[in-house]
């Protein structure tokens, strides 16, 4: 049987020196720090069935107002209960996030020295943190989307707004946002495993910049300008800031590299 040498968390060095795990106890690990997350998940669903009625009405606000209707539409005897769960169940990933990260960093942590969890531990805080601010930026730019959508085709169509294609489009547009703020991290990451350096970006800004507009073109769910710009602004600002980050991060690493001014 093969063996993973994988320190195991608590393990006592009289009865295992060297606290290896076998391929089983690792998977059996692995399957515990799921158990708990499905288990944080269920609760955190629990808490937030009570919420369903005010964060709908956050969520349908901005599309609400562009268009003047009065409520969002349902077009079948099933859609209600399908349209509570799933918006219910996105409420409580987002809610159980930060413990199921936890339990991640749990199951990887052993196997790390402490020179790469010095450098690994702040990647889920970060992340989590850079994602939500992405979806706070996406709903603030929502209403401007939702008005050139409402508006584009003139006063002479009527909008007949689905409730669950809404809360597709509204999860998708939020998580468009939440992703493309893990750009820099992406970028970090690049750098700290030295497939790229800060002075190949810099050399390659002019290209760069011409991939992340048509990136932010494409990716765009409403395909408006104005979330196109709000979406490939922070991404240039991210890029040219994980430039300087890994500058003066690896910069004696990169030493025979030097960023000229």
């Amino acid at each position: 049987m093969a063996r993973i040498r994988v320190p195991r968390p608590g393990a006592k060095r009289r009865q295992n020196p060297e606290a290896v795990m076998s391929i089983w106890d690792h998977l059996g690990e692995l399957r515990k720090r799921l158990i708990r997350s499905l288990v944080y998940v269920a609760i955190a669903f629990a808490v937030c069935f009570a919420f369903f009625d005010p964060v709908l009405e956050i969520i349908s606000e901005p599309w609400l107002q562009a268009t003047g209707e009065d409520a969002l539409k349902v077009f079948a005897a099933t859609d209600p209960v399908a349209l509570k769960l799933k918006v219910v169940t996105y409420m409580a990933i987002g809610v159980a996030m930060p413990f199921i990260l936890w339990e991640l960093w749990r199951f990887v942590a052993p196997g790390l020295t402490k020179q790469e969890k010095r450098w690994v531990a702040p990647f889920f805080p970060v992340a989590f943190f850079m994602f939500c601010l992405g979806v706070f930026i996406g709903y603030l730019t929502l209403p401007r989307a939702a008005d050139f959508m409402a508006g584009f085709a003139g006063d002479e169509v009527q909008i007949l707004t689905g409730a669950t294609s809404y809360i597709g489009f509204f999860t998708f547009f939020m998580l468009a946002f939440g992703l493309t703020f893990q750009f820099p991290i992406v970028l970090f990451i690049l750098e700290a495993a030295h497939i790229v350096t800060p002075l190949q970006l810099l050399e390659s800004w002019r290209d760069a910049l011409v991939i992340i507009v048509v990136f932010a073109a494409v990716i765009t769910p409403s395909q408006d300008p104005y979330s196109l710009l709000l979406m490939a602004a922070p991404m240039i600002v991210f890029y040219f800031g994980a430039i300087l980050v890994g500058w003066l991060a690896f910069r004696d690493r990169d030493r025979d590299e030097p960023l000229e001014a």
